[in-house]
């Protein structure tokens, strides 16, 4: 029977007071009806198993198949039990929502019997400009009948709604019961791996997309020198991936393999960090060398050079400024010669000073930022600064080695953690690099590797050997 479309004279609102269908409400009962001889079935099966003879299963396997046999009967007759209890309650739920149904479709036609009464027995005028015409006793008595059975549908669909309302109470609290105390839920820690796997696909697109992000800061540190920003957003972008892949993983969608690589990234990022802090240091303190005790070092031993070339000639000089019988034009002529020698000997001592002082600071400013094509040298070190310290420490050892040996331990030292950064970055770069090219350009060709016997990569990464499975915890 069709339901009426408008029940405002009833209840006061158009909508259907009792929705549904309750043929459906009944098959859905049915069918948590054959889940729950289902379920059954199988807690009969495992029971069988938990209770075999130790004759029937033999190994070290039986003790923990029989036991685990056991543990999941019990908690599969709980969740018979839920579908056992919703399938009645459902089915009493549908018999409620037939009557409801019935009662209040009778309640309707009473109202409208009544509303229909009501119109007959009220005067209308006899035509337009007329007066309306008293009751007569007839209508009057019509008039409150009506009233009177329009008052008693409405009383009689109170009832009613109160009574779908109390089953409708009655059968959800009964099946909430069902659920609430058999233990049988998901932990926040299910949850938190459901959610994840809804939006897996989206964290894998966000966390591929964080990658590239940080692969892209450093190949425009490698044309944009000095730009120390980037080195921080990469950093950001890695922590965020690793983030994302590590929820991936533990939810069952994602591979721990991806993990490693964030986890290398993030090592490599903060070993390259350390040891630029080293070069930092090194680095100053070469400087401070070249510009301290080298200069003086190697202005001396300038001047010494000065002074033993012309030592034949200082010592007649001085001959003669000693010789009682020089006379005075001569003793002042040899005195000459002495302040020439010296004024030579302070000539080259300040200018190889100045040299060392100028080898110290070479014209480079590390930290400028600019433009520049990156060379073969700035790409293995992985920045420009990198390549023209590598470059300075090379010249600083080529022109001080003879000079002043002192040196090259402080050369030495920054060559050390410039090459702990350099390798590094390679490792770096290197994983990266494999990632990229391996693990996010291969999807685009079906799973298939273009380079034979590379296959391998890309199904180990997605092996469920290295993910966990998704389910609940009982």
């Amino acid at each position: 029977m069709a339901r009426p479309a408008d029940w405002t004279d009833l209840t006061g609102s158009p909508a259907d007071p009792v929705p549904g269908r309750p043929a459906d409400v009944r098959d859905e009962a049915a069918r948590m009806g054959r889940v729950a001889d289902s379920i059954r079935d199988q807690v009969t099966a495992l029971n069988r198993i938990a209770g075999a003879q130790s004759s029937t299963l033999k190994g070290q396997y039986a003790g923990k198949i029989t036991s685990a046999a056991g543990s999941l009967a019990t908690n599969l007759g709980k969740a018979e039990h839920r579908y056992r209890t919703a399938s009645g309650e459902l089915s009493k739920w549908a018999d409620a929502l037939d009557t409801a149904q019935k009662e209040s479709f009778d309640e309707y036609t009473a109202a409208e019997t009544a509303l229909a009464q009501e119109k007959a027995n009220t005067p209308v005028a006899p035509g337009h400009g007329q007066s309306v015409p008293p009751k007569t006793p007839a209508q009057d008595s019509g008039l409150t009948a009506a009233h009177d059975a329009l008052s008693k549908a409405k009383g009689d669909w109170a009832a009613t709604k109160g009574r779908f309302d109390d089953a409708a109470h009655q059968h959800a609290t009964a099946i909430r019961a069902a659920d609430s105390g058999d233990g049988l839920h998901d932990s926040r820690w299910d949850k938190f791996k459901e959610t994840v796997s809804n939006w897996s696909r989206v964290i894998s697109d966000v966390c591929n997309g964080l990658g590239w992000l940080a692969t892209l800061c450093a190949v425009v540190a490698l044309f944009v020198p000095g730009l120390n920003v980037l080195a921080w957003i990469a950093l950001g972008a890695t922590a965020l991936s690793l983030i994302g892949h590590t929820a991936l993983a533990v939810s069952g969608k994602g591979s721990w393999f991806d993990v490693g690589l964030d986890v290398f990234a993030l090592v490599t990022f903060g070993a390259g960090r350390f040891a630029g802090k080293g070069v930092e240091a090194a680095r100053d303190g070469l400087e401070a060398t070249l510009h301290g005790p080298a200069a003086l070092r190697a202005g001396a031993k300038a001047a010494d050079g000065v002074l033993e070339n012309s030592k034949t000639e200082l010592a007649a000089a001085k001959a003669v400024v000693d010789d009682p019988a020089a006379s005075p034009v001569a003793k002042l002529a040899a005195r000459g010669r002495i302040d020439t020698i010296d004024q030579a000997a302070g000539d080259a001592r300040d200018a190889e000073m100045a040299r060392i002082k100028d080898l110290a600071d070479h014209g480079y400013d590390f930290d400028k930022i600019e433009f520049k094509w990156p060379t073969l040298k700035a790409i293995a070190h992985g920045d420009h600064a990198a390549a023209a310290q590598r470059e300075w420490a090379e010249k600083v050892a080529s022109e001080m080695k003879s000079v002043d040996p002192h040196v090259m331990t402080d050369v030495a030292g920054l060559e050390s953690k410039l090459t702990q950064a350099q390798r590094a970055f390679q490792a770096g770069a290197g994983a990266d690099s494999i990632d990229k090219l391996l693990g996010s350009v291969a999807p685009w060709h079906g799973g298939v590797s273009p380079w034979p016997g590379w296959q391998g990569y890309y199904n180990t990464t997605r092996n469920p050997f290295y993910t966990y499975n998704l389910g609940t915890s009982w």
